[in-house]
């Protein structure tokens, strides 16, 4: 009977879903994800309509157990893992920033994007420093991973021999032209330069449409 009904909501909620009503949708989606939870579909569509980049994440994660061997699923895994990723830097939630795009480096050794932004939330300038030299290993005129290395590069050649590294400090480099307005992001960092070549980028990618849905995104789930 539960099965009968998860099928029928289901059936509902792609109907909905192709008329843009995505709030109903999603609400059809997750009365049937609670209903039939190895439905593979209905996890599928939850993620794509979903607003909620973490929600999209866990939904195409429950996608991927049922089927592992879905590679569609898997890209769109990873987009949505990197958008949300984004969303928790934005809204200054770091760490959890960091395990997010961390797996996304593990899955995409050559996901530039994910590189960058993971330097944009590290802590330390020893990992901001790896990570900005993997992008420039992936794209050796990524203009912003030259600036951010750059900089560290020059902090640590300021700091005498045999001490102990400080602190990267508020400090005032030469700005680099951005390329896209910058916004407000009230991302705090342990430079001013950071600061900026984070909010910078950020709002770069949400121009860009990098927190569209994974179906908007990978259309190919839309039509599973």
């Amino acid at each position: 009977m539960s099965q009968t009904r998860a099928l029928e909501l289901l059936r509902d909620a792609i109907a909905l879903a192709k008329a843009n009503e995505k709030s109903r949708a999603r609400d059809l989606l997750r009365e049937a994800a609670s209903l039939e939870a190895n439905n593979e579909n209905i996890w599928l569509w939850l993620g794509g309509v979903t607003e909620q980049p973490l929600e999209a994440v866990h939904a195409l994660e429950q996608a991927l157990k049922i089927n592992p061997n879905n590679e569609r699923v898997r890209t769109g895994l990873n987009a949505s893992r990197l958008n949300a990723g984004i969303a928790a830097a934005r809204a200054n939630q770091r760490e959890q920033a960091r395990e997010l795009l961390k797996v996304v480096c593990a899955d995409e050794p050559n996901n530039e994007n994910a590189w960058l932004w993971l330097a944009g939330v590290s802590d330390k300038p020893e990992e901001a420093s790896a990570n900005l030299q993997q992008v420039l290993r992936l794209n050796p005129n990524n203009q912003r991973a030259k600036a951010g290395l750059e900089y560290y590069q020059s902090r640590q050649t300021a700091t005498p021999p045999n001490s102990t590294a400080p602190a990267v400090r508020p400090v005032t480099p030469p700005a680099e032209p951005p390329t896209t307005p910058i916004r407000s992001a009230s991302i705090p960092s342990s430079s001013a330069f950071f600061r900026r070549y984070r909010t910078a980028h950020f709002t770069s990618f949400t121009q860009a449409g990098n927190l569209a849905s994974p179906v908007s995104r990978y259309p190919t789930l839309a039509t599973m």
